[in-house]
């Protein structure tokens, strides 16, 4: 990159042939800068941070040494300050190091439980710290579950079965004569029902009688009569007979509940 000539933009002086950069205006100027304040120094036996904070330029384990390093430009502090009656020796154990004597340490202070210290009136440790709590040793019991929980309810075992109503109800045996047919006895009507008229009808008048022509076969084969619904009227009163012919009909005095 080559080097930049005066008035040309710059970032560090190290861009411009006159090696002086104008920070505030960012040009390149042949007028150096305004000179740095000057910056304090302390004498061997002080402590510092860093080499600069040292007159001598020599800053080891945070103290001021009389290193063979040039100081630093700048003013010197205040002389009236009393020397050291304890100056610390050139090679010293840093602070929180075992120590024997306080000319051991670079702090210059051996405290009792023979440990380098920074400052002598520091807080001591504890001898005896405070014990940790104690965990309860019976904790209090857990809720306990009751023992016998109220019983759930038991759903019938056999509950009765709904009426189905049939989906295809079987056509009237041969031999019968259909409502509307002539008759000569009720034998000969599908209904059980011959009127005087002599024609098969459903009965409308006269007294209920459970019809023995009535009859219905289960789903398993088994043929059943009017004394199968009298047994449970509620639930057999909806069959439709063999012969086209409700229950409620040929068996009307079972189903009269």
């Amino acid at each position: 990159m080559p080097l930049k000539t005066l008035g040309e933009d710059c970032v560090a002086n190290q861009h411009c042939y006159s090696q002086i950069c104008d920070l505030d205006n960012k040009l390149c100027s042949d007028t150096p800068p305004a000179p740095t304040p000057p910056v304090i120094c302390s004498d061997p036996g002080v402590g510092c941070m860093i080499d600069a904070n040292c007159c001598s330029n020599d800053c080891e384990s945070m103290v001021c040494r009389a290193g063979t390093n040039p100081p630093p430009p700048g003013p010197r502090p205040p002389t009236g300050q009393p020397p050291s009656t304890n100056p610390p020796p050139t090679s010293c154990t840093a602070n929180s190091l075992a120590c024997n004597a306080p000319t051991n340490c670079c702090s210059n202070y051996c405290n009792a439980f023979g440990a380098c210290r920074q400052e002598p009136n520091g807080p001591t440790p504890p001898t005896n710290p405070p014990p940790s709590p104690t965990p309860p040793t019976n904790p209090p019991p857990s809720p306990t579950r009751p023992t016998n929980p109220p019983p759930s309810p038991t759903p019938p075992t056999n509950p009765p079965p709904s009426p189905t109503p049939p989906t295809n109800p079987p056509p009237s045996p041969p031999g019968c004569t259909s409502n509307g047919g002539s008759c000569s006895g009720a034998a000969e009507c599908c209904s059980s029902y011959c009127s005087l008229q002599g024609v098969c009808s459903w009965p409308t008048t006269g007294l209920c009688v459970d019809s023995s022509a009535w009859k219905y076969t289960t789903f398993m084969g088994n043929m059943r009569d009017c004394s199968w619904v009298a047994a449970w009227p509620y639930m057999r009163c909806s069959k439709m007979g063999d012969n086209g012919v409700p229950a409620t009909v040929g068996c009307c005095d079972s189903c009269d509940y």
